[in-house]
């Protein structure tokens, strides 16, 4: 019985020290970096090359996007938000997405295994009408001397996507904006972030962008937002339509 007595509360002691040591594990900070990498179909993306596309020769010149209100979901149910832990926008982490620049790293969040990530294709609403571009540091992604930066002085407001080059030869220039068109984006694909370097990669695959488009009609190929809200809308819509995590996990 003594026996028994002594095997049970090493047991105990043992199954404490374990939950112990996992939830040091989570709770350890780890340094990541996202990789977003973008695809034309099956094909890698470059700028300048020719793609067929809806049976249409396209060729991009450029191709952005800002990220904001990006966000984890641990396994557990605990949501890690990439603000800094304050509730002020200027500690936000704002991205701006571009063939360029594909890896975006020092994030760091509690290491662990992760369910979701959600984030905004966009600038945050109350900092697109609120925050000039000149009020950020020139090495932030929505400052103005940050390459690929992308504003109308105009109208107070970033160009969320933008997306140019030629269709058969023609020009073509897509700069989605204003906060009605900002797109949620929702990605629940399990990963795991456990030592530092971890990357999570995303793509995203620009032939998307022109689904349920008819690229012959010559007044497809311009869209600035205002003159056409609902071509807007369904460009905004495919552009977040074409995010997904690569193989569901981190690499």
């Amino acid at each position: 019985m003594k026996n028994l007595y002594i095997l049970l509360t090493a047991s105990i002691l043992m199954f404490s020290c374990n939950d112990d040591m996992d939830e040091n594990i989570i709770q350890e900070d780890v340094s990541f970096k996202f990789h977003f990498h973008p695809t034309v179909g099956r094909e890698e993306f470059s700028t300048d090359q020719a793609y067929s596309i809806n049976n249409h020769e396209v060729i991009f010149s450029t191709v952005s996007f800002y990220v904001s209100n990006l966000s984890l979901q641990h396994k557990e149910g605990q949501e890690v938000t990439l603000d800094n832990a304050t509730e002020e926008k200027d500690d936000d982490l704002f991205l701006l997405v571009s063939a360029d620049k594909m890896i975006y790293e020092g994030v760091t969040v509690p290491g662990g295994e992760y369910s979701n990530l959600s984030f905004q294709i966009g600038v945050d609403t109350v900092v697109n009408k609120t925050i000039e571009p000149s009020a950020w540091p020139s090495d932030h992604a929505l400052s103005e001397d940050y390459p690929g930066f992308a504003y109308w002085s105009w109208n107070s407001g970033y160009k969320f996507i933008v997306a140019e080059g030629t269709i058969d030869g023609e020009a073509f220039k897509y700069h989605i904006g204003t906060n009605a068109l900002i797109k949620d984006i929702n990605l629940s694909e399990g990963f795991m972030l456990l030592e530092d370097g971890n990357e999570i990669m995303i793509t995203y695959d620009i032939a998307e962008f022109f689904s349920g488009i008819d690229l012959s009609n010559p007044e497809n190929l311009v869209n600035m937002t205002f003159g056409d809200p609902v071509l807007a809308a369904k460009i905004a819509d495919n552009v977040g339509n074409s995010v997904k995590i690569m193989n569901g996990h981190s690499m």
